[in-house]
């Protein structure tokens, strides 16, 4: 697959990865963020944030803030699947193929041939290449799981009726998170690459004794 390709999506990751990572952080400091904005002590409390209209109005304007924010990434994150879904599960089997491939041809020469060790290294860069993508696919997922760590944590106890449905709401919908996926099937995580280097040593050795 080209490298162009490999770049322009780990960049994506890392993007959508950032974004909701600064989403997590704010969601989590709504209320410090809503009190200093309204030049309130930051130990300021109240039994129902309704008794300070101001101070309730605030802050469902910031958790609504965040929730448009977060609707938005999962946009992104749907646009992103439907672009590149086939095209990973593509690369992904390409990979497996080229692994099993090269396994047999290295199981058939010495060490001591230059081959040897070009063909290794080559089978390592394409892991490489694999992984770099689960690698990042998962820190979006795992920062999904996080999401919903740091809206509980937002200090919405003496919140008002709507803010706690539009919180509920946001953690609703970050039930299910977000996964890149190779064919809509395939999860790209940490344990894809795994799978697909142990699929390839299976194929290999199949191979190898059907020849």
């Amino acid at each position: 697959m080209s490298k162009a390709y490999d770049v322009y999506l780990t960049l994506l990751l890392v993007s959508l990865k950032i974004n909701l990572e600064i989403l997590c952080e704010a969601t989590q400091t709504i209320r410090g963020r809503t009190l200093q904005k309204l030049n309130l002590p930051k130990d300021y409390e109240a039994f129902h944030d309704e008794d300070v209209p101001e101070l309730e109005q605030a802050l469902f304007n910031e958790v609504r803030r965040c929730n448009l924010c977060m609707e938005f990434l999962l946009r992104i994150h749907e646009d992103m699947k439907h672009i590149f879904s086939m095209t990973t599960l593509l690369q992904t089997a390409a990979t497996l193929f080229m692994v099993a491939s090269n396994i047999i041809i290295v199981s058939t020469l010495s060490t001591a041939q230059p081959e040897f060790w070009c063909i290794v290294h080559w089978v390592i860069a394409c892991i490489i290449e694999l992984h770099m993508i689960c690698h990042f696919g998962s820190g979006v997922t795992e920062m999904c799981f996080y999401f919903r760590r740091t809206t509980y944590e937002c200090e919405w106890y003496s919140c008002s009726k709507r803010f706690k449905t539009c919180m509920l709401m946001m953690m609703i919908r970050m039930d299910r998170p977000m996964y890149l996926t190779a064919g809509d099937f395939l999860p790209l995580t940490h344990n894809t690459t795994i799978s697909v280097v142990r699929a390839a040593y299976s194929y290999a050795a199949m191979f190898r004794n059907v020849g």
